[in-house]
């Protein structure tokens, strides 16, 4: 980046691109990068990354020189949510109904991502924690939906909305960690209509006359709502139909043969162990980290074998 008197320019490895500082209407920041934007429409933005030479220096510079439009387009939302009397019929009411709710999404929001790494961090209550993984999602749709569009789904820098995205998507995720990670199938639980049925309607309550579903660059927000959808519909089928079966279970004792762990953005913890029904090969259980710590190679196990509140075959061990 070069700074003189007059413009800035920033050259790169394909690009080298310059501006008029009078030309420069203000900048945004986006992720770890900031944009400048000159005042023609047409005109092409400057990219300014965050792993350039006095990184600090530039970016304290154009703060004291140019306007923040981050700063000024939340301000003017906010102006026009506050003279919006569809959210109330006064500018106290509207005003005291905005920040409510600020202080539910931010709290719900919160929750969520305590609620993400008590999944992860602790096994020990695992269908109390995919139980509130389940019921989760339901208070923060219904309470996007009271709301009636002072609530967004997504906000973007910039935007004075309050958005409950986080509440909404990772304790979806959360759920199909831990039913993944603790119920162990037999018979395998296809995406068949229940799980449909719930991302339905999972998406459809979130995407219902809601304008950040139908305006430009929707397709991905929607695509990435139905994906949620589909692991949300999963999880609760798997869930519903281990958590609540009260079939009396079958027991056998087989031997564990090995253990491993995979990695990635979450690890996973593997048993493995000699087959007790009529099967050839090996099975992978699936245990929490704590099992697995506790079980070695060569250890006798006993496996309670259930029939499952939808019929498909499911089961537990026990050191």
């Amino acid at each position: 980046v070069i700074i003189t008197n007059d413009s800035i320019k920033v050259s790169g490895l394909f690009h080298k691109r310059e501006l008029d500082l009078k030309s420069i209407k203000g900048f945004t920041r986006r992720n770890i990068s900031i944009f400048l934007h000159p005042q023609k429409d047409s005109a092409k933005n400057i990219r300014i990354g965050v792993y350039i030479e006095k990184y600090q220096e530039v970016k304290a510079w154009l703060a004291e020189n140019f306007h923040d439009l981050d700063y000024w387009q939340e301000q003017r939302e906010e102006q026009q949510i506050l003279e919006n009397e569809s959210f109330g019929g006064s500018l106290g009411e509207r005003t005291e109904k905005l920040k409510r709710a600020r202080q539910i999404t931010k709290a719900l929001n919160i929750a969520a991502i305590f609620l993400m790494l008590w999944v992860y961090f602790f096994s020990e209550y695992a269908g109390v924690l995919c139980l509130l993984c389940l019921i989760f999602p339901i208070v923060a749709i219904i309470t996007y939906r009271h709301f009636k569009g002072m609530i967004r789904f997504n906000n973007p820098r910039g935007s004075a909305y309050p958005a409950l995205s986080v509440a909404i998507m990772l304790p979806p995720l959360a759920l199909f960690y831990r039913t993944a990670n603790y119920y162990n199938e037999i018979d395998t639980v296809n995406i068949d209509w229940p799980a449909l049925l719930i991302c339905g309607f999972y998406t459809g309550a979130l995407a219902y006359k809601r304008k950040e579903f139908l305006g430009r660059g929707s397709a991905f927000i929607f695509v990435f709502t139905v994906f949620i959808g589909l692991a949300y519909g999963y999880s609760v089928s798997v869930f519903y139909n281990c958590y609540f079966d009260r079939s009396v279970p079958k027991i056998y004792n087989t031997a564990i043969t090995g253990k491993y762990v995979t990695s990635g953005y979450i690890s996973s913890y593997h048993l493995i162990a000699k087959p007790w029904l009529a099967k050839s090969e090996n099975v992978d259980i699936t245990v929490p980290r704590y099992v697995y710590d506790d079980i070695d190679s060569g250890k006798v196990i006993s496996v309670y074998q259930k029939e499952g509140k939808m019929n498909y075959r499911w089961f537990y061990i026990f050191k």
